[in-house]
């Protein structure tokens, strides 16, 4: 009887850890995807209503925070960088350049905005930095003096932007550092569930004070980073 009791029981522990570790996920992941997922939804409305009234600047606010709102698996940003991208291309169509350019914009801060270790759609951001470049030599067109036989916009100047805008392209350390402590922060939240409650359902005070310090500290080092 002892002898199929312990695996009987060894069993149980592992069936109540694993079911610890669903409640710590759900707890932790549920609440922020249903919050981006409704915020994410309530911006693309919002830039619908913008849209009706004929407030084209409002339309590309209101789509830049939905396409920042990005949840995998949801749609609303990839309907939100689509919008973008097809405001921007009709107003350079039309002529309009200053709203092409803060749509572009607004679309490349969407994809660097969202990027963790790579962004979401590498040609969009590739597009969106060529036509912020065409649309800024646009603007120095149009700004400078008929009497005026000096280039607007020369080649260096070009170059210089180009750079300027690759330079974003480029890994940076606080938004890697800064995903690395939102992962462990999730490890740390699991630790605390699994490892910090005994079998009983008791708090268990070593375990659990290292785990919860790690918690609060890298909750902390994210925030900071973010």
């Amino acid at each position: 009887m002892r002898t199929g009791s312990q695996p009987q029981a060894r069993g149980r522990v592992i069936a109540r850890r694993v079911g610890l570790i669903a409640v710590a996920v759900a707890l932790l992941l549920g609440p922020l995807s249903v919050r981006v997922w409704v915020d994410g939804r309530a911006q693309l409305q919002l830039a619908a209503d913008a849209a009706a009234a004929g407030d084209v600047d409002a339309q590309i606010l209101h789509l830049g925070r939905a396409a920042r709102w990005r949840l995998p698996l949801a749609t609303h940003d990839d309907h939100a960088r689509a919008e973008l991208r097809e405001l921007a291309v009709t107003a350079t169509d039309a002529r309009d350049h200053d709203r092409a350019l803060a749509a572009w914009r607004e679309l490349r801060g969407a994809l660097l905005g969202t990027r963790a270790l790579g962004v979401v759609d590498a040609e969009q951001l590739a597009a969106a930095n060529a036509a912020i470049v065409r649309e800024m030599v646009r603007q120095a067109e149009a700004a400078v003096d008929p009497a005026d036989s000096a280039d607007p916009a020369d080649p260096a100047d070009q170059a210089r932007w180009v750079a300027e805008l690759d330079e974003d392209l480029a890994p940076r350390w606080r938004t890697l550092l800064a995903s690395a402590c939102f992962t462990a922060w999730l490890i740390a939240c699991v630790g605390l569930f699994v490892l910090g409650i005994d079998p009983k359902g008791r708090l268990d005070p070593r375990p659990a004070t290292r785990w919860g310090a790690a918690v609060l500290g890298l909750l902390i080092a994210w925030i900071l980073l973010m």
